[in-house]
């Protein structure tokens, strides 16, 4: 038995065992009495303060710069390995760019360099909703090739500058601004 010596609204002392002293408040278990306070007949919750409200995380113009030049590197790198098109075959077709597919392509290209023949390589067709085997040349291969890394360019090309730019932000509202004004499409002349 637990019973519990009450002065004013708290326990000050509390005493375990068979018969308590008299007057004491009595309870079969223990109280944690910093929830609880004495209301005169028992004891009562204690009423919760509001806790106030967090002031929101505004980062540092130094971490913001750093979040989103992180954000457009990770944009990059996805762009980078979803492919491209290319018309050297005479119309355009979707050339995949993740890492297994350029070694495929660069294992193909081999190929067609050491035989002197055409090789099929599997990619896009123009709708881009099946992927079909089209017989490459060396030299079209060595076209796409060519043309693969000037995409690749143009896109690391805007990368750096929207990271530039970010970089030369004075404010985060200028880079906000920048970001939601990246365009991955629009034309580089380098």
């Amino acid at each position: 038995m637990y019973a519990y010596l009450i002065e004013g609204d708290t326990a000050v002392k509390t005493y375990y065992g068979d018969n308590p002293p008299d007057g004491w408040y009595q309870s079969k278990s223990p109280i944690d009495w910093s929830k609880y306070y004495w209301d005169g007949n028992g004891p009562a919750l204690k009423a919760v303060e509001p806790q106030p409200e967090p002031e929101p995380y505004v980062p540092s113009l130094k971490d913001y710069k750093q979040w989103k030049v992180a954000e457009v590197n990770d944009a990059c790198g996805r762009i980078l390995l979803s492919g491209f098109y290319c018309d050297v075959l005479g119309e355009q077709h979707r050339y995949d760019t993740d890492i297994v597919d350029q070694i495929n392509f660069a294992q193909a290209m081999q190929v067609a360099q050491s035989t002197g023949k055409p090789t099929s390589y599997r990619i896009w067709n123009t709708d881009d909703v099946t992927k079909e085997w089209y017989p490459h040349t060396y030299e079209q291969f060595q076209a796409v090739m060519i043309a693969a890394a000037d995409w690749k360019y143009r896109k690391l090309y805007l990368c750096s500058e929207y990271k530039n730019a970010i970089e030369r932000a004075q404010s985060i509202e200028e880079i906000d601004t920048i970001v939601t004004g990246v365009d991955w499409e629009q034309k580089v002349n380098v």
